[in-house]
């Protein structure tokens, strides 16, 4: 009897927002609920489901559990063991729908705020499937020479478009009527992605630019940014993976949440590859604000950095060079 009677109790709880009274022997009845409350709570439409459950669990059988008082002068109703794990099972509904409807809206072509890709230095980890980064005889040259000690990040020059996007350091997305902004915390630089229908300039090549020239068309809730134009000085990671100025770099941006963005770039330079290829990056939103980070604040490091050649990539495997 007093297992039985916590039962009632916590039923009584979950059902208080409702009033049941006694009405014509054990028939059960319920007045109008508040559907104010029960809407706002996501019970309403589950509520008969569960008085369903009791009032067809009001038969005799040696299987049920003796009669218990429902509510206060109430009415005889027996449970049985099946009927216990239904209530449960209903339960756990009732106690999902409150949280789902405070999950705020979010639309999928909103990508302001401040987002950040946990530091990603090698691209070879973040490869999709099936991909890999086969280099031209160029290209396998300069991989086999490249001087880790002379990054761009080491000598304090811009990071380019990749490093600066999944890198060390958080980055602000902004929209305005034509245009996207990329605002970097590193150096304090900036990134304009033209949505306005413009090509890119004739005489882009003439004039590179740290982060090239970007434009940008939306494909459904994904916007996709074509950049060329690149100063052949940055890095495409951390761990010696150059480019050409001929570098043709694709990215898709496309809101996967209310606190996350999926990043996939496709990388073309012929200079330096003899195919395409991608990698993808989650960028998850930062509570927080972008600080100044100068990198020539106080640098007493070059001096010292000694010679490193060769590049350093995780995946070897993933690198295919000329025989």
């Amino acid at each position: 009897k007093k297992e039985e009677g916590s039962l009632m109790e916590m039923c009584k709880t979950l059902l208080g927002f409702a009033h049941f009274h006694r009405h014509g022997g054990d028939e059960l009845k319920t007045t109008k609920p508040d559907r104010s409350l029960a809407t706002k709570t996501g019970h309403f439409y589950l509520l008969p489901t569960l008085l369903t459950i009791l009032s067809v669990l009001d038969k005799p059988s040696p299987w049920f559990l003796d009669t218990a008082q429902f509510l206060e002068g109430g009415f005889p109703m027996r449970l049985h063991v099946f009927g216990i794990g239904a209530i449960s099972f209903v339960v756990l509904i009732l106690a999902a729908f409150p949280a789902a409807a405070q999950t705020p809206a979010w639309d999928p072509k909103d990508f302001s705020g401040i987002w950040h890709a946990d530091a990603q230095r090698d691209i070879t980890t973040a490869l999709l499937p099936g991909e890999d980064i086969s280099f031209t005889p160029y290209g396998a040259e300069r991989y086999r020479t490249v001087d880790i000690m002379k990054s761009p990040a080491n000598t304090c020059l811009p990071s380019g478009v990749q490093r600066s996007i999944h890198g060390a350091f958080p980055f602000m997305i902004s929209h305005s009527k034509d245009m996207v902004s990329n605002i970097f915390e590193y150096q304090s630089t900036y990134r304009l992605i033209y949505t306005d229908g413009r090509p890119h300039p004739e005489d882009i090549y003439e004039y590179p630019l740290w982060f090239g020239h970007s434009i940008g068309k939306w494909e459904g809730n994904v916007l996709v940014v074509d950049t060329i134009g690149f100063e052949p000085r940055t890095w495409m990671d951390s761990e010696g993976l150059e480019h050409s100025d001929k570098l043709h770099l694709t990215e898709w941006f496309e809101r996967t949440g209310l606190n996350t963005i999926k990043w996939t770039a496709q990388v073309e330079d012929t200079v330096f590859f003899t195919k395409p290829f991608k990698y993808s990056e989650v960028l998850t939103r930062q509570n927080t604000r972008l600080m100044p980070a100068f990198c020539m604040e106080n640098e007493r490091d070059s001096p010292h950095m000694l010679p490193t050649p060769g590049g350093r990539h995780e995946r070897k495997d993933r690198l295919k060079f000329p025989n």
